[in-house]
């Protein structure tokens, strides 16, 4: 009894010997597509004499093993439960292999066994789990996305259920420019595929929602992951408003500056144009309350600030005739004034040019007790008041619109005269 524990105890330390120097290395799980195939990065440890070429690659389901398990593949038969190759070089020590079809029936504990000049079967193995869905992508999108600047979004599958002969699809919705596609092996030595979404944006793609959909040829419900899009731009549409339509000298308006941007406007200036003359005011804030104090065309703009840029609105014109400054109680005044002061022009205008409907002062009479009129002088020149001073009979006279200078001239020679208007 001594003797054959001993033998057991010799044999195990001899098994466990030799394993030692035999190891793979390999992903512990591994996800595919049902009806789809699996990527297994595989490498061993051997010693260098032990594979010479050919060798054949197995990977056994189930057990390392021959009881309970299921040789699924053998590189050297051409018939197998499973197609597959190995794709990478048995005798650089790399078992890389892809099995076809793999459906839930194979869903099971995977082995590797080596055949060259030693057989062995290594005691690591690999999981493979059959899903029914598709795996979800990643979407990567920039910390900040500016309007006119190029930006690029990157979906990836980044799992163990893809396989370089039958990758998923991802596209773009909606499809805002051409993407790229790249199919990329990870450290672990299992893939990863990356769409790269580049394109530029404008202030309209604000809000908008982006979907990376994934798609396979089995069938399978497609798979998508939207992001939400943040475009950053610069003032737009700035134009300068009004707060009423009617004003006057003296009363207070409001202008405020109005506009789009994103992040919202921080800082305002304000700018007025008077007869070409451009004056910038002292003002900072969206909204300015000010009394008007001149007459005119005046033109008003803004300019919007953010952190993107800065615009400048249209112009505002203000027009404000003298006449638009008066109350509406003014205007009966100023037209019945004007109304009497033409009156008053046109009676003394008619008075002046129709002497004819001048009547005498007085009537008296002569010495001989003749009834004499007196001379009315209207307008008369100085030749006609000395020609008048020579009358034989004085009598009075009417002198009407002649200068005082005059009158003194001819006080010697005239009786009762009467001057008017001097």
């Amino acid at each position: 009894m001594i003797l054959v524990r001993e033998l057991i105890l010799c044999g195990c330390f001899l098994s466990s010997v030799i394993y030692s120097e035999y190891s793979v290395k390999m992903p512990p799980n591994l996800e595919t597509i049902h009806g789809s195939c699996i990527l297994i990065p595989c490498s061993f440890t051997t010693k260098e004499s032990d594979v010479t070429s050919p060798a054949t690659g197995v990977w056994r389901k189930g057990s390392q093993w021959f009881q309970g398990s299921v040789d699924v593949f053998n590189s050297s038969k051409s018939q197998n439960k499973l197609q597959g190759e190995i794709l990478g070089d048995l005798t650089q020590r790399n078992c890389t292999s892809v099995l076809y079809g793999f459906t839930k029936d194979y869903e099971d504990k995977y082995f590797f066994r080596l055949e060259s000049n030693v057989k062995v079967t290594f005691t690591e193995y690999v999981s493979i789990k059959v899903n029914d869905v598709l795996p979800k992508p990643h979407l990567t999108l920039p910390q900040s996305i500016q309007e006119c600047v190029l930006v690029s979004m990157t979906c990836t599958i980044s799992s163990q259920a893809l396989c370089p002969q039958d990758p998923p699809t991802l596209t773009w919705s909606p499809q805002l420019n051409h993407s790229r596609e790249i199919l990329r092996t990870k450290e672990d030595g299992t893939l990863e595929v990356i769409s790269v979404l580049s394109f530029m944006p404008s202030c309209s793609d604000d809000g908008l929602n982006v979907s990376c959909v994934v798609t396979h040829h089995q069938g399978v419900t497609p798979v998508r992951e939207t992001a939400l899009l943040t475009v950053h731009y610069g003032p737009k549409n700035l134009s300068v408003s009004l707060n009423t339509s009617q004003f006057e000298i003296g009363s207070p308006i409001t202008l405020s500056c109005l506009g789009v941007s994103k992040p919202p406007i921080d800082n305002y200036r304000w700018f007025r144009n008077t007869s070409g003359y451009l004056e910038e005011m002292d003002w900072t804030s969206q909204n300015f309350t000010f009394n008007v104090t001149r007459s005119g065309t005046v033109v008003y703009h803004c300019e919007g600030r953010n952190s993107v840029g800065a615009t400048n609105s249209s112009g505002l014109e203000l027009e404000m005739p003298a006449s638009a400054h008066l109350k509406p109680g003014w205007w009966l005044l100023i037209a019945g004034a004007g109304f009497i002061l033409c009156l008053l022009v046109v009676v003394l205008c008619h008075r002046h040019k129709n002497p004819q409907s001048q009547q005498p002062c007085r009537r008296e009479l002569d010495l001989k007790g003749r009834v004499v009129d007196p001379d009315i002088y209207i307008n008369v020149t100085e030749e006609t008041l000395r020609k008048a001073a020579g009358i034989s009979e004085p009598h009075d006279s009417v002198y009407c619109n002649q200068f005082q200078a005059n009158k003194n001239d001819f006080l010697s020679q005239t009786d009762n005269a009467i001057y008017a208007n001097h």
